[in-house]
This record gives structure tokens, C-alpha cells and sequence, in this order.
């Protein structure tokens, strides 16, 4: 016995010291430190998710406050649940892979719980893995995950063409006229999801929005890029739980919406029962030239490794 006990500490350790696995910095505060990106990620401390990301080559830091891949509002027709996730006590731990696991209990004012797994699986590439169990009818529930970046990295998202246009599915750039202003652009998965957006949730608590949807996603996949040196985020769903991406535009000189310099990821969006479990997985890859090629293909990578 006393054997197996030195032999899963060292085990443990082990665990600990791959330079893919996150490190307990301060009481929920975990740093990574891969060969291309360093940053730090809040667990027990708010706002939780990716509050630092550094890339090692530029040294940019990509991350505007609160966070990349955090959990922000549990919605459903008509209604929004508490405050957001961000507010609500929640529990973390590091896990012998080296991945962060964060849970939200359950409580009156958010009957679901939601467990959380963060885990680099490449020195470029963070998973975030999604559960969430009901414990009360729910209509139409949806997880809402926002990511907020560096004010000088311009939004695309992959779309499909409008009805009255030739071209093919392709990453187009967040710009807008004065239509447009004052609105966060939503791209549903199809019509019936675009319903979502405008069925009364974004009307309560606190920061409410207004969306315009003019495009539906091809896939569930949106980026931010820096024109300068072309270092680009590129964040990833799956279509059969991601019924919506949605962002900030690009405006100069920037207004209310584009200061927020955001990405959105809508999951789930089901009837839940009590008792029922779902689960949704992201991809963050941080890399240089992301073409469409690129993206498709580290795309097809996720769907192929995560199904």
C-alpha cells in the first residue's frame, strides 16, 4: 500500500508538470505556459474563464476583460435565469490529466448544474467541454459562452450567402453600415434557431440586447484577427449544439457594441427535463495567416476528434 501511495503521488506530479497542463497559481487561479501561448485562467475566481492569453513569438495580448471562453447567461423563451454564471458561487479543481474542471450548483434562481472542463490538448489548442444537467423544466434552454478580445483584432464569422448572392460559404469581415449600428449581429443556424433571438430572452435583466441577423452560419466557427501581424483566434462549435454564433462589429471610431470586441457561441437551445443531461465541446486555436483552407481544415480535425 504504502508503495501505490509514492507511486500515484509521483504519478500526480507527473500529471502536473506536462507543459500542456494548467498550474494551481493562487486559490482558483491556474497559469498555463505552453510552447506557443501563456496566460492565466480564473476557476474559483470571477469572471471565470481565459483572462490572460499571451502569445510567446509577439507577445500580444489577445484578451480583453472578462475573459475568452467564460460562461455568461443561462436563458430560456422569454426569460433569463438570475444574473449570469459569472456571479454565481461556483467550486474548481485540477485534475490528474492536467485539465480544470469548474461546477455551478444548482440553486433556485439557476436550476441547472453546469460542469466545465478546460484542457490544452496542443501547445495552440484548448478544449472547453460542456455539461449541463436540469433540475426543472426548462423551454428552449440556452447556455450563452462569450469571448472578449484585443480591440485591434478584426471579427469574421463563417457564413453562408444570401439567398440573392452567387458566392460560396466564406469567412465574412463584421463591418457595417448605419443600419446596422446598435445591433450585435447574430448568425443562427436556420430559421426556426433564428427564432431564439428574438423570442423575449434578450428583453430581461440587466444588459439587455438587441440583434440583427442577416446571414445564417455555414458552420459554427468565428475568429478575430490582428490585420498587423495576422495573428488570429479561431474559435469552434459543433452545428448539432451550437445553434447560434453571434459578435460585436468593427467600427472606427468605435461605438458602444464594437468596444466590446466579442465573440458568442448560443448552445443547446432544447426543452430540458429534470434530470436531463446535455453536453456541447469548443476548439480555440491561436495561430498565424488562419486562410479559410486552414480553418476548414482544423475544423474537420475537431468534428472528426470530438464526435
Amino acid at each position: 500500500m504504502r508503495w501505490f501511495l509514492v507511486l500515484f503521488t509521483l504519478l500526480s506530479v507527473t500529471a502536473y508538470t506536462d507543459d500542456l497542463a494548467f498550474q494551481p497559481k493562487e486559490n482558483g487561479v491556474y497559469a498555463f505556459n505552453t510552447p506557443t501561448v501563456n496566460g492565466v485562467l480564473n476557476a474559483g475566481k470571477m469572471p471565470q474563464g481565459v483572462v490572460s492569453l499571451i502569445d510567446t513569438k509577439s507577445k500580444k495580448e489577445v484578451v480583453l476583460p472578462p475573459g475568452i471562453m467564460g460562461y455568461y447567461r443561462l436563458m430560456t423563451t422569454n426569460d433569463r435565469w438570475g444574473t449570469s454564471f459569472r456571479q454565481w458561487p461556483s467550486h474548481d479543481k485540477l485534475l490528474p490529466d492536467g485539465s480544470v474542471q469548474i461546477t455551478w450548483p444548482p440553486a433556485t434562481d439557476h436550476p441547472i448544474e453546469l460542469i466545465a472542463n478546460y484542457k490544452w490538448i496542443g501547445s495552440n489548442t484548448l478544449e472547453l467541454k460542456t455539461t449541463v444537467t436540469s433540475k426543472r423544466n426548462l423551454r428552449r434552454a440556452e447556455v450563452f459562452i462569450g469571448s472578449y478580445f484585443s480591440n485591434d483584432m478584426n471579427a469574421f464569422v463563417y457564413a453562408k450567402p444570401t439567398q440573392h448572392s452567387p458566392e460560396k460559404p466564406s469567412f465574412i469581415p463584421a463591418r457595417v453600415n448605419a443600419l446596422l449600428d446598435g445591433c450585435y449581429l447574430a448568425f443562427p443556424r436556420n430559421s426556426m434557431s433564428a427564432q431564439l433571438f428574438f423570442d423575449g430572452r434578450w428583453d430581461k435583466g440587466n444588459n439587455p440586447a438587441h440583434f440583427s441577423v442577416t446571414r445564417f452560419y455555414d458552420l459554427p466557427m468565428a475568429m478575430r484577427v490582428d490585420p498587423t501581424s495576422k495573428l488570429g483566434v479561431l474559435l469552434m462549435g459543433r452545428p448539432e449544439t451550437c445553434f447560434g454564433v453571434a459578435m460585436s462589429y468593427d467600427k472606427e471610431p468605435p461605438d458602444g457594441v464594437a468596444n466590446h470586441s466579442s465573440l458568442y457561441f448560443s448552445e443547446f437551445g432544447v426543452d430540458l427535463v429534470p434530470g436531463q443531461t446535455v453536453h456541447s465541446v469548443h476548439r480555440m486555436v491561436i495561430d498565424y495567416d488562419i486562410t479559410a483552407a486552414k480553418a476548414l481544415s482544423l475544423y474537420e480535425k475537431f468534428i472528426k476528434e470530438t464526435e
